[in-house]
C-alpha cells in the first residue's frame, strides 16, 4: 500500500512539473512575440504585415525559430532599417585615433604622447592602420549592426 501511495505522489509530481514546465515556456514564447509585436510598431515600415499577434512568430517573414518555438534569429534585409552601426563606428572610432588630439602614436621624442595637439606623418599612419585594423574587427569579424526604421 505504502509503494502505490509513493508511486501515485511520483505521478501527480511528474505531471505537476510538466504543467509548470510547460505553462513557463507558452509565457515566454508570448512574451517573445509580445516583444516583436511593439518592436515592429516602433518602426516606419509597412513591409512586416504577415506579423500577426494570431499567428505563432515562427510562421512570420524573417523569423526563424528553434525546435522548441524560440525566435533565434531574424533577417529582415528588405524591411527599409537602416544599419547605422558602420557610420557610429567609425565616426567614433576617428574621433578617439585622430592623432594629437587624445594621444599620438608614436611622439617625436618617445612613445606615447597624451593630448598634445600636434601630429607628425608617422603618427597619421600609425594611427590610419590601427583605426583601419579596429574598424574591420567591428564591422567584418564582429559584425556590429544598429538598425533603425
Amino acid at each position: 500500500m505504502n509503494t502505490k501511495a509513493s508511486s501515485s505522489t511520483v505521478l501527480v509530481a511528474a505531471v505537476a512539473w510538466f504543467v509548470l514546465v510547460t505553462t513557463a515556456i507558452e509565457a515566454s514564447l508570448a512574451r517573445e512575440a509580445e516583444a516583436l509585436l511593439q518592436w515592429k510598431s516602433s518602426l516606419q515600415t509597412q513591409s512586416l504585415s504577415s506579423w500577426a499577434p494570431n499567428q505563432t512568430q515562427c510562421l512570420w517573414v524573417g523569423i526563424s525559430c528553434n525546435n522548441a518555438g524560440s525566435v533565434t534569429q531574424i533577417n529582415l534585409p528588405n524591411a527599409g532599417l537602416q544599419d547605422w552601426g558602420p557610420v557610429e563606428i567609425a565616426v567614433i572610432l576617428f574621433v578617439l585615433l585622430s592623432p594629437g588630439l587624445l594621444f599620438q602614436l608614436p611622439r617625436r621624442n618617445g612613445m606615447v604622447e597624451f593630448g598634445n595637439f600636434q601630429t607628425s606623418g608617422v603618427s597619421i599612419l600609425v594611427h590610419t592602420i590601427i583605426f583601419f585594423g579596429l574598424i574591420t574587427i567591428f564591422l567584418i569579424a564582429i559584425g556590429v549592426h544598429i538598425y533603425t526604421g
